[in-house]
Order: structure tokens, then sequence, then C-alpha cells
């Protein structure tokens, strides 16, 4: 029925209407965050003590907390460098999602390995090798801190 190889298909009028309008009204929530986010001063991603509070994006996941944070490593995404940041409560952190940021995140864990990207192109102002450096030594951090060494 929908996207039908017929092209002489007809589809009803209210079909029509409101699948128009969901694409208008999705397209302008994009819009509005992709504005909210430019003209938004507070720093996309905070590193500190507690872990790692990312507010870069829209499936932004907020504090990952040390012990959950597991890895952190650079992939590319359809041509964007993102760091990905792998965590051990991930069933935990998609239950607090909702909507369709839950569902984004989700996808993201199927077909990425983590539910957590964080685009470089969303923070400015750093240079991604020393970041990542920083993360991970902070990780090494607490696991010493917390008897955890791997080595």
């Amino acid at each position: 029925m929908f996207l039908s190889p017929n092209a002489n298909a007809e589809y009803s009028p209210v079909f029509v209407k409101t699948l128009g309008l969901l694409c208008i009204l999705l397209f302008l929530f994009f819009i509005l965050f992709f504005i909210y986010k430019i003209l938004d001063d507070s720093p996309g991603l905070i590193i500190n003590q507690e872990g790692i509070i990312d507010n870069s994006s829209f499936t932004s996941a907020g504090l990952m907390r040390w012990k959950n944070i597991t890895d952190v490593y650079i992939m590319e995404i359809q041509g964007i460098k993102v760091i990905t940041v792998k965590v051990n409560n991930e069933d935990e952190l998609l239950s607090k999602q909702s909507g369709l940021k839950k569902l984004l995140m989700y996808l993201n864990a199927k077909h990425f390995g983590s539910p957590i990207h964080i685009s470089t192109l969303a923070l400015k102002n750093f240079n991604t090798k020393e970041l990542l450096s920083l993360m991970r030594s902070r990780i090494r951090k607490f696991e010493i801190g917390n008897g955890n060494n791997k080595s």
C-alpha cells in the first residue's frame, strides 16, 4: 500500500494530509531544536569527577557515571566522526528515555554498538584526540581508584 510500486495507486485524502502534516511537524521540531542548539551557550560536554555530562544533541544521554562507562572510541557514521561511549547499563539508560529519543538511542545501540554517540561537529573548540585521551584517563583513574584494574 504505502510506497507501492504501482504509480497509479490512489491514497485517501485524509491519509495524504495526515502524512503531510506529520512530516511538516517533524521538520519543524528539528528546525526549532537546531536553532535552540545554535543559540545555546551551555557546554555540550562536561567532564567532571562524576562522569561525562552529554548535552550535545537530541539523543544526549545526560550524566554517564564513570562506573558505567566501559570504553570510549572514535568511529565514523555517515562521514561524521563521533565519540562512541560504551556503557554497562545500556538497558537502564534506555529505560529512562521516552518517545523518539528512546527509539533513536535504541537504533544507535542496535546498528552502531552503543546508544551514546557524541558528534564531533556538535562541540566547539576542542581537539578530538585530546578529548578522547582525557576521557580514557578518567575511566582508568576511576578503575584504579575502585580496585577494577584491568591490566
